[in-house]
């Protein structure tokens, strides 16, 4: 006859010990918002209601390191689909992955590259999404995958970050210095991370 028992398993997204936290992690430092903390935040705390589920997806992505890379992938995919329509709203009608990711690199393009190769960002994103949500066997050789799909996702991540910055208010003078001053960002730009 059936026994009950108990199972006990460590929970890989929640830690039995706190993250150490390092001031080179993040993503911009205090003296950027000292003067304007409060509006900031006031702002923040309004965006993340309209946009949560596009930080909720952000989150999972860049939390969760137990997940497959083409999960992360997908993930920011979702999450830069999600932040866009939340900005825009619905009534523009269907707006494709490539229009909507144009417009989320547009006010930040001269931090990633050059025209042509954002384009190509653009494209190998697309691309990549398409394959990895069809499996079709057709578009597999246009995908990316191993570290070229983990310089995608990274990109991705830097996108969703400064568009993050945008969102809460700080000026493209305040973006430039970030991205100028912080290591990690520079060096997420430069696939380097």
């Amino acid at each position: 006859r059936p026994i009950e028992i108990e199972v006990y398993y460590p929970s890989l997204p929640h830690p039995d010990t706190s993250p150490e936290i390092h001031r080179q992690h993040m993503l911009f430092p205090y003296q950027e918002v000292e003067s304007n903390f409060g509006s900031v935040l006031s702002k923040w705390l309004d965006g993340y209601r309209q946009l949560e589920p596009a930080f909720n997806l952000y989150f999972a992505a860049t939390t969760a390191k137990h997940a497959y890379l083409e999960t992360q992938f997908l993930f920011l995919v979702q999450g830069l689909e999600a932040l866009h329509r939340r900005m825009v709203g619905s009534e523009n009608g269907k707006v494709h992955l490539r229009k909507r990711l144009a417009d989320l690199l547009a006010p930040l393009a001269k931090h990633f590259e050059n025209d042509k190769k954002n384009e190509a960002l653009i494209n190998d994103v697309v691309k990549t999404r398409n394959y990895l949500t069809h499996y079709d066997p057709a578009l597999e050789s246009q995908s990316k995958a191993g570290v070229d799909l983990c310089g995608l996702c990274t990109k991705l991540e830097v996108l969703f970050e400064l568009q993050l910055l945008r969102q809460v208010g700080f000026s493209d003078d305040q973006i430039d210095r970030i991205v100028n001053g912080n290591y990690r960002t520079k060096e997420k730009l430069k696939d380097k991370i």
